[in-house]
């Protein structure tokens, strides 16, 4: 029973903010109903201002190119979400437009929310770890 709690625990911990992408097959599939809130992604990162039950339904809705784990309501108002296509660039250009990007949970720090500073908003989303990115400096938590 111990070891079953603790994979739960652990499965739990690698699915939080998970991004997931939407087949562009056309395909259409059965949706389950549980609950595993999402927040559904259009294109460039921004949001569409609704929160779907779980992913499968999100993107047979159409309205969504990929989802992120958990409430819109969860996240910055202004998060412009790294693409499953953004995160596959091979080549960002050395462009100087400040972006702060936000880390995913899976990178810790001591005092949230963990940011970086990077060139440009592509640099940022190839990062491994980069959730979304607000444009312009991080703000200093002190």
């Amino acid at each position: 029973m111990k070891l079953l709690i603790a994979f739960q625990l652990i499965f739990c911990l690698i699915v939080a903010q998970q991004i997931q992408e939407c087949p562009t097959d056309g395909r259409m599939v059965k949706c389950a109903t549980n609950s595993a809130q999402v927040c559904g992604i259009k294109g460039n990162g921004n949001l569409v201002k609704q929160t779907f039950i779980n992913h499968c339904i999100a993107c047979q809705i159409g309205k969504v190119d990929f989802t992120v784990s958990g409430k819109c309501e969860d996240y910055h108002p202004e998060a412009n979400f790294c693409s499953p296509s953004e995160n596959r660039v091979e080549n960002c250009t050395n462009d100087i437009d400040i972006s702060c990007g936000y880390f995913n949970q899976n990178i810790k720090c001591f005092v949230p929310p963990c940011t970086v500073e990077i060139q440009n908003r592509c640099q940022a989303c190839v990062s491994p770890n980069i959730l979304y990115t607000l444009k312009g400096k991080c703000k200093k938590n002190y």
